[in-house]
């Protein structure tokens, strides 16, 4: 049975919002990076809007904490794992920047892992009116690594 969250739940959830935080400042430096490419500089900036979507959602899921009733299904330890890696894709990033190739291989990469701390797939919750307002604001977002594949595939070479 969920209970209502924890400051050890909290924490956990800051630090998915901080994942997501840094996906979006990721993809946002891409979007620079391949500015004069005007196709992958829009889905850098899609996906950037995106990330800050999914980081909005912890925001308010933590705003909305003392009714809201949860089961987080995250490792601690895990989590760290990926903020460790996600800030240090963006440290490598700044210092070397890749090429639409390699960004679009590490990106997919990248996501595949990052899916596993999106709101819906952190937490469950019992509340079917809770499960039911973050799944539709999940659902607004078109699927990340579907369109990274897709945008590699295109790529010519």
């Amino acid at each position: 049975m969920a209970e209502l969250m924890t400051y050890s739940d909290i924490q956990l959830l800051e630090k998915c919002q901080r994942i997501e935080e840094i996906a979006e400042e990721i993809y946002k430096f891409l979007a620079q990076a391949h500015k004069s490419d005007s196709q992958i500089c829009a889905l850098w900036e899609k996906t950037a809007r995106e990330e800050e979507n999914h980081a909005s959602q912890f925001s308010m899921a933590i705003r909305m904490k003392k009714g809201l009733s949860v089961e987080i299904k995250l490792e601690k330890t895990k989590l760290e794992e990926i903020l460790k890696m996600s800030e240090s894709i963006l440290t490598g990033m700044k210092k070397s920047s890749p090429s639409i190739r390699k960004a679009l291989e590490d990106m997919i990469m990248l996501e595949d892992v990052l899916s596993e701390c999106h709101l819906v797939n952190a937490m469950q919750f019992p509340d079917e009116s809770n499960k039911k307002l973050f799944q539709a604001m999940m659902s607004a977002d078109k699927d990340h690594v579907g369109s990274l594949k897709e945008a590699l595939s295109n790529l010519k070479g």
